[in-house]
């Protein structure tokens, strides 16, 4: 559910390069579609050529009609990076430098280096920049010295971690509970939900004393909807969650519910410690006193012996307010169905502060709706759970997606060091380390981890990954052109290395399905043929019909920028939309290619509406769309998106029905801002008929 992304990564989705469709190994440079290009983009140069700023600006002023020869410090920048291929992070330099960035300046720039154009810009304002992956941002000198300080220490520990002969602390092994089923064999709302408390409540005591990332299992059972009631989980789901997390021993049980809401309880554990059996049975009042009882036969199903302090966190209450477990179902069963509404999950946790899985859920509701002040609602709630590793963890995820990478990078190194296996801290860790020159120091963390583990698929998955990433570092995000030689070299370097060790993983571990979508991305990189990629394809899928990411990333290869063409794209994404897995949203991928041509439109000179108001266009994503919410009424982000194409394409009836369903949970990713959102609803509501 929480799908944590990357600008590296997301940068090797946009750019760069476009190759004739009879031939990948030709490559010529091409934008973004759909991007805005200015003027200036003609005057595109390598990094190591000179560069131009004079008055009076016109081509970088977003006011073309000011007639003052003037420029703010922001556009000032923004025109010597546009004109060198690094990228510039608008965002994050006018969030750590404003209003200053926001002032005029008068460069006089003609034939100087990058570097020396945007020192004449700056020092008037005892400003400077710092470049986090290739894209230039600006700073305040006093925070740059203090972040260029916190980039030493961090090396500094990173080179002491993985010296030390000292083997690191080794978590107790994975332990899974599956949700606990009904009579039938089928799920409930609650059965589920005291699987995942109970795991939570055995996994943290408050450290974390087992080596499972419960978020990532919670995320598997959303995906896989066994949070929903009445649905059976068959042995390949089981295979599959536990092969993604490498678990050896598992729980499965049942939950039989009387009206009076009695209850009875089995478990059955098979694993590395055996086979064992434990039951129980309680009054409505005990139901919320169950992911204790879990947590209880997880330690000693594991054999783990705990201290008094930590029996006692482990038998605290995770509820305050007497019901409030079935209350969560409630809220559970709205979020499912998606309603997203975050003023009831914070009045549950005021309430319940000790309840570390509704301030979870509370984090991810904050982070789909992007409410800014989840942080600063969550510590004032939960003030006794501050040393909690997951809340930890959510802190420093928090910092991570507001991109604020000196906050969340040195959190996310605390805790790999008593956390070495969790591969949930290593991509954000990896982003953080990138973004702050230190990719080599990440390398080395990723090397003492599979040396650790030799004989498991995660560390090579997470190396082969970073890798990806760190390729795209070297090549940075300009355009062909623009990349030296030595960046060429380090590309293809990395990339190969990157195949090397997802190979592995796939090797190992061929359930995963990670490690072979991953390596459909490094057959483009590489210009690998169609035969390559098709072969990693079917990996990922035969690992896991249901694998998004994998017919994305397939897609994206056949597109015309990447050397496939239109009808190869739209041949496979028609297919999805036809043959979609059951309870997947493959299906989707058809409006992937069709947003892909909206941008090519835009890109020559039209506008994204022009391209959905084609009849034709519309009738087949919105045939697509039906099939697809009838089937997944909760699909909350799709049916924005649904909204907002059929306001493209003026079918108002439609956006009509779509904002009824939407209320209030507005996806900011679809909008880009609840203004326009609120500016569409109202245009749909007065044209529909």
């Amino acid at each position: 559910m929480v799908a944590i992304s990357s600008a590296v990564r997301a940068a090797l989705l946009i750019c760069l390069l476009v190759v004739p469709a009879c031939d990948r190994s030709q490559r010529t440079e091409q934008g973004l579609p759909g991007e805005r290009r200015p003027a200036a983009a003609n005057h595109r140069a390598s990094a190591e050529e000179s560069v131009t700023l004079k008055p009076p600006y016109t081509e970088w002023k977003w006011d073309k009609n000011d007639p003052q020869p003037r420029i703010s410090v922001q556009n000032a920048v923004w025109a010597v990076t546009e004109q060198t291929g690094l990228g510039y992070d608008r965002w994050k330099s006018a969030r750590n430098t404003e209003p200053i960035c926001y002032q005029w300046t008068y460069p006089n720039v003609e034939n100087k280096t990058w570097e020396e154009a945007i020192e004449e810009i700056l020092s008037p304002f005892e400003l400077t920049y710092v470049l986090e992956s290739r894209t230039v941002v600006l700073m305040r000198v006093a925070d740059a010295q203090r972040r260029e300080r916190a980039k030493e220490d961090m090396a500094a520990q990173i080179a002491s971690l993985v010296s030390s002969e000292s083997r690191p602390t080794k978590l107790h092994d994975a332990v899974i509970v599956f949700p606990l089923l009904d009579p039938e064999g089928r799920t409930t709302g609650l059965g589920t939900l005291l699987s995942e408390f109970g795991m939570l409540k055995a996994t943290y005591i408050p450290k974390k004393v087992l080596n499972i990332h419960v978020p990532s299992v919670i995320e598997q059972y959303d995906e896989l909807k066994f949070s929903a009631p009445g649905r059976q989980i068959d042995a390949k789901d089981r295979e599959r969650v536990r092969a993604r997390l490498s678990a050896k021993s598992f729980a499965e049980g049942t939950l039989r519910v009387e009206p009076d809401k009695s209850f009875e309880i089995t478990l059955r554990f098979e694993g590395e410690h055996g086979g064992r059996d434990f039951s129980t049975a309680g009054t409505r009042e005990d139901l919320d006193d169950m992911p204790q009882w879990i947590a209880r036969c997880v330690h000693e199903y594991c054999g783990m012996t705990l201290s008094p302090d930590e029996q006692a966190f482990v038998n605290m209450p995770e509820f305050r307010e007497n019901g409030s477990i079935l209350k969560l179902v409630e809220l559970e069963e709205e979020y499912r169905y998606g309603r997203r509404d975050p003023t009831r999950w914070r009045s549950l946790m005021r309430n319940n502060p000790d309840s570390v899985l509704t301030l979870y859920r509370y984090f991810v509701v904050s982070a789909e709706l992007e409410e800014n002040d989840f942080l600063r609602h969550a510590m004032a709630a939960s003030r006794g759970l501050v040393n909690h590793d997951l809340v930890r963890f959510l802190e420093a995820d928090w910092y991570h997606r507001e991109r604020d990478y000196e906050n969340s990078t040195p959190r996310f190194l605390e805790l790999v060091k008593s956390d070495l296996r969790n591969e949930a801290l290593y991509e954000p860790l990896d982003e953080g380390l990138l973004s702050l020159g230190l990719g080599k120091s990440a390398d080395s963390l990723h090397k003492f981890w599979a040396a650790q583990e030799p004989g498991s698929h995660l560390p090579h998955l997470a190396q082969g990954t970073f890798f990806v990433n760190y390729a795209w570092d070297a090549r940075g995000t300009g355009w062909a052109s623009t990349v030296t030689e030595e960046g060429w070299a380090r590309f293809r370097e990395r990339l190969n290395v990157a195949k090397q060790s997802l190979s592995k993983a796939y090797e190992i571990n061929p359930s995963d399905p990670r490690a072979a979508t991953e390596m459909i991305t490094v057959t483009r990189a590489l210009s690998y043929d169609r035969e390559q990629m098709e072969k990693w394809f079917k990996r990922a899928i035969d690992a896991d019909p249901r694998c998004y990411d994998a017919y994305k990333r397939k897609l994206t290869y056949l597109m015309p920028k990447w050397g496939g063409s239109r009808d190869e794209m739209f041949a496979f994404a028609r297919e999805c939309a036809a043959n979609s897995p059951p309870d997947s949203r493959v299906a989707m991928i058809l409006m992937e290619a069709h947003k892909e041509m909206a941008k090519r439109t835009a890109d020559g000179g039209g506008n994204w509406g022009d391209y959905y108001r084609n009849p034709a266009v519309w009738r087949e994503m919105k045939g697509v769309y039906e099939i697809h919410l009838q089937e997944n009424p909760g699909a909350i982000l799709d049916r924005n998106y649904c909204a907002l194409y059929a306001c493209f394409a003026q079918d108002y009836e439609e956006a009509m029905r779509q904002f009824e369903y939407i209320g209030n949970d507005i996806m900011k990713e679809c909008w880009g801002s609840q203004k326009y959102f609120y500016e569409c609803r109202s245009r749909a509501y007065a044209e529909a008929k």
